[in-house]
Protein backbone atom coordinates (compact mmCIF):
# COMPACT_ATOMS: atom_id res chain seq x y z
CA UNK A 1 0.00 0.00 0.00
CA UNK A 2 1.52 3.56 -0.94
CA UNK A 3 -0.67 5.31 1.51
CA UNK A 4 1.07 8.93 2.18
CA UNK A 5 3.14 9.78 5.01
CA UNK A 6 2.50 13.19 6.47
CA UNK A 7 5.67 15.58 6.46
CA UNK A 8 6.61 19.48 5.69
CA UNK A 9 8.68 19.80 2.39
CA UNK A 10 10.34 23.12 2.00
CA UNK A 11 10.80 24.09 -1.68
CA UNK A 12 14.51 25.22 -2.21
CA UNK A 13 15.00 26.68 -5.94
CA UNK A 14 12.62 23.81 -7.77
CA UNK A 15 13.94 20.88 -5.99
CA UNK A 16 11.90 19.74 -2.15
CA UNK A 17 13.23 19.49 0.95
CA UNK A 18 11.96 17.27 4.02
CA UNK A 19 13.43 15.32 6.93
CA UNK A 20 12.49 11.78 7.55
CA UNK A 21 13.66 9.37 10.74
CA UNK A 22 14.78 6.46 8.67
CA UNK A 23 14.55 2.92 9.71
CA UNK A 24 18.10 2.69 11.70
CA UNK A 25 16.95 5.63 13.84
CA UNK A 26 18.94 8.56 11.68
CA UNK A 27 17.63 11.57 10.77
CA UNK A 28 17.80 12.70 7.23
CA UNK A 29 17.04 14.90 4.51
CA UNK A 30 15.64 14.34 1.78
CA UNK A 31 15.94 15.94 -1.33
CA UNK A 32 13.50 15.01 -4.28
CA UNK A 33 14.32 16.74 -7.80
CA UNK A 34 11.43 18.79 -9.88
CA UNK A 35 12.08 16.46 -12.84
CA UNK A 36 11.71 13.55 -10.78
CA UNK A 37 8.08 14.90 -9.40
CA UNK A 38 7.13 15.82 -13.14
CA UNK A 39 8.28 13.07 -15.11
CA UNK A 40 7.60 10.07 -13.33
CA UNK A 41 5.63 11.16 -9.98
CA UNK A 42 2.79 12.79 -12.21
CA UNK A 43 3.23 16.48 -11.01
CA UNK A 44 1.64 19.42 -13.17
CA UNK A 45 4.93 21.62 -12.83
CA UNK A 46 3.05 23.67 -10.47
CA UNK A 47 4.36 24.50 -6.71
CA UNK A 48 0.75 22.78 -5.77
CA UNK A 49 1.40 19.99 -8.07
CA UNK A 50 4.54 19.20 -6.83
CA UNK A 51 2.97 19.07 -3.53
CA UNK A 52 0.54 16.63 -3.97
CA UNK A 53 2.99 13.93 -6.14
CA UNK A 54 4.92 14.20 -2.93
CA UNK A 55 2.27 13.38 -0.53
CA UNK A 56 0.76 10.26 -2.94
CA UNK A 57 4.41 9.01 -3.58
CA UNK A 58 5.66 9.85 0.01
CA UNK A 59 6.30 5.82 1.01
CA UNK A 60 8.10 5.10 -2.30
CA UNK A 61 9.99 8.32 -2.22
CA UNK A 62 11.11 7.09 1.39
CA UNK A 63 11.88 3.72 0.10
CA UNK A 64 14.32 4.64 -2.06
CA UNK A 65 16.02 7.04 0.27
CA UNK A 66 16.39 4.66 2.78
CA UNK A 67 17.78 2.06 0.01
CA UNK A 68 20.52 5.06 -1.01
CA UNK A 69 21.14 5.23 2.77
CA UNK A 70 22.12 1.16 3.13
CA UNK A 71 24.32 1.51 -0.01
CA UNK A 72 26.19 4.56 1.85
CA UNK A 73 24.82 7.94 0.47
CA UNK A 74 24.46 10.45 3.09
CA UNK A 75 22.20 13.48 4.05
CA UNK A 76 20.68 14.97 2.36
CA UNK A 77 19.73 12.12 -0.10
CA UNK A 78 19.10 13.20 -3.50
CA UNK A 79 15.97 11.29 -5.22
CA UNK A 80 16.16 11.44 -8.61
CA UNK A 81 14.58 11.07 -12.19
CA UNK A 82 16.17 8.06 -13.06
CA UNK A 83 15.95 6.55 -9.66
CA UNK A 84 11.90 5.66 -10.36
CA UNK A 85 11.70 2.82 -11.91
CA UNK A 86 8.90 2.71 -15.01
Amino acid sequence: MNSPIEFAAVRIGTDWVFGYAASNGTNISIRVTHECLADRLGSDGSEDGDRAALQTHSRQICAIAEEKLKSGESSPITVRRADIRD
